[in-house]
């Protein structure tokens, strides 16, 4: 039996079919409309003559209408394309050419007269027509709701999500049902999700956590509250209690900003969530320390994964941090059908050791789209089984190995860098920062100018401190040449759409306004 994605849907229609799935703002949708939607949306879009193996690029809010799409396209065998709707015209229309997409489906505010023009068929999702020959996209209702009988397996593209670019030049991540599908099926059995489960989905359809906040509840029967990552904290400690939500998905930043906002753990009563899953970055101690103090009866896990291997390939269940000297937080326990492999050049770390983390399994991309060189960088054989020629993930990012076979997060392999001779890896000197007490948050950057290597230390503050203090900690905790040059205080760092840290940003920052 094929694991598809909607099949989750359409296999759990009969036995939760009358319950409510999603709630957007007031309304409500059933396991059995949103199955009849997204067979009417599939009618539709074969209409438009999209088939088995085409491109669907879609620049759209999470919505119900972007759900329903999506769906849609999945149950003709298609392979959807997100694409940011931050993303500036010009990385829309590369993508647009790298893809060559059948169909574009926009929300109206983000078409522009520019895209009109790049000569590809367009769905407009709005409430009037744009251009001659555009269709709205409300007309999938007057569709057939039957089931199209459409070859799909478990083998085929999924998606192509392009990375951030954050590391180089964005690639387009191909993953496909299976990936998705082992992610799944683990994570509803190890975290029992059931129909009691009210997920908050706040993540765009642009970043692969995206299906993680929905798809479980199309298997344990759960609820799914569609909720825009653009509003404000208030409405997000609102939201939790209106809807008793019981488990969200998140980064660092959201988290810093909830302890900042502690004062709405008074006015709001948020005692019914039960689960929050964090990662995409390194969380300091303090964060989860100080939040398991508001929240006592919410668990907190870390997870651990890249767009290449799906979302996440580990979970860690943080325990009670109080009263305990943790400096290091684990990523976990690999998923099923998931391996980790800790390679120091061409052999296994030992412990103790650093070295680069290889993903081996059945959630690993099937490539880049359209970019075998960058592909072989990453997808190789596997080192101790080459005879084999099974393809495993060199991720790039430096991990420790622990005595107990415990996997700590080091760094990213292109952010290690050499000062004077000496490997410097920027994540060690920014966890150190932040376990200051009064640090919020920091990013290092490194800036080679004139053969002059400078470390930068941008910080927010939780509360006034002298920043000579934290200067002495540095230089009693780490070697001198990995102490800052220059210490830039701002209100608040820069991130991306994906909620991480935009250190370019800070870099073009620093050279513009601040380097002599």
């Amino acid at each position: 039996m094929e694991n598809l994605v909607h099949k989750y849907l359409t296999d759990h229609v009969e036995k939760y079919g009358n319950r409510t799935l999603v709630t957007e703002k007031e309304n409500n949708y059933t396991f059995e409309e949103l199955e009849t939607m997204s067979n009417q949306m599939a009618n539709y879009l074969k209409e438009w003559n999209v088939k088995r193996y085409d491109r669907v690029c879609l620049i759209m809010d999470s919505t119900i209408n972007a759900l329903v799409t999506i769906l849609g396209v999945m149950k003709l065998g298609a392979i959807f394309v997100p694409i940011s709707v931050a993303a500036n015209p010009a990385k829309v229309k590369k993508i647009c050419m790298q893809t060559t997409p059948r169909l574009i489906v926009c929300d109206e505010k983000y078409v522009t007269q520019e895209m009109t023009d790049w000569g590809y068929k367009m769905i407009i999702n709005g409430s009037g027509r744009y251009g001659d020959g555009d269709h709205v996209l409300g007309n999938y209702r007057s569709f057939s709701g039957n089931r199209i009988n459409s070859r799909v397996l478990s083998k085929d593209i999924l998606y192509i999500m392009f990375t951030s670019g954050t590391t180089g030049e964005p690639k387009g991540v191909m993953i496909s049902h299976e990936s998705v599908c082992t992610f799944m099926d683990y994570v509803v059995k190890k975290f029992d999700h059931n129909e009691s489960t009210c997920t908050l989905a706040k993540t765009p359809i642009s970043f692969d956590p995206y299906l993680t906040e929905i798809v479980p509840s199309f298997i344990g029967g759960g609820r799914v509250v569609l909720f825009s990552s653009t509003y404000s904290i208030n409405s997000f400690f609102k939201i939790i209690q209106k809807e008793k939500i019981s488990n969200f998905g998140c980064g660092p930043s959201l988290l810093r900003l909830m302890l900042k906002n502690r004062n709405f753990f008074h006015k709001y009563d948020v005692s019914s969530l039960q689960e929050i899953y964090f990662g995409y970055e390194n969380c300091p101690i303090w964060v989860i320390r100080e939040l398991q103090e508001l929240m006592p009866g919410t668990k907190f896990i870390n997870g651990y994964g890249t767009t290449e291997t799906y979302a996440s390939s580990t979970f860690h269940i943080v325990e009670d941090l109080k009263n305990k000297n943790i400096t290091d937080m684990p990523i976990g326990d690999p998923i099923d059908g998931t391996e980790l492999l800790v390679m120091k050049e061409n052999r296994r770390a030992k412990a103790g050791e650093v070295g680069e983390l290889v993903v081996r399994g059945t959630s690993l991309m099937n490539g880049y789209w359209k970019n075998e060189r960058d592909t072989a960088l990453v997808m190789r054989n596997h080192p101790e089984f080459p005879l084999s020629q099974e393809k495993v993930y060199y991720t790039g990012d430096l991990v420790k190995l622990g005595d107990k076979g415990d996997i700590t997060f080091i760094g990213r392999m292109d952010e290690q860098i050499k000062i004077n001779g000496y490997r410097v890896e920027l994540l060690e000197i920014e966890k150190l920062v932040e376990s200051f007490e009064g640090v919020l948050e920091c990013a290092v950057i490194f800036i080679e100018d004139d053969n002059i290597n400078r470390l930068i230390c941008f910080y927010s503050s939780k509360h006034p401190f002298a920043v000579k203090d934290l200067k002495d900690m540095c230089s009693r905790e780490l070697e001198h040449y990995k102490v800052p040059n220059e210490w830039v205080e701002v209100e608040e760092l820069p991130h991306n759409h994906n909620s991480k840290l935009d250190k370019r940003e800070l870099q073009r920052y620093y050279i513009e306004k601040i380097r002599d």
